[in-house]
């Protein structure tokens, strides 16, 4: 099914011998397909850029309309 380089990555990190941030990208690419893993990734980005607009058009009104929160301990 996978390339024999895919094969060797796959019998080191089933060994131990790999580590690191970024073996948890490429366990779950390798398992599940890169382009289907890729999807979701993707995905992500989507929700991650479509829920951080929305948080900045919030915050942006607020300040503009002079709308400003209290913090603990302010000197004002």
């Amino acid at each position: 099914m996978h390339t024999q380089e895919v094969e060797g990555v796959v019998r080191n990190i089933c060994a131990g011998k790999m580590s690191g941030p970024g073996l948890a990208y490429a366990a779950p690419a390798l398992y599940e397909g890169i382009p289907e893993f890729m999807n979701k990734v993707l995905d992500g980005f989507g929700d991650l850029a479509t829920y951080s607009a929305l948080y900045m058009g919030l915050v942006a009104t607020a300040g503009f309309t002079g709308y400003h929160l209290r913090t603990r301990g302010a000197l004002t």
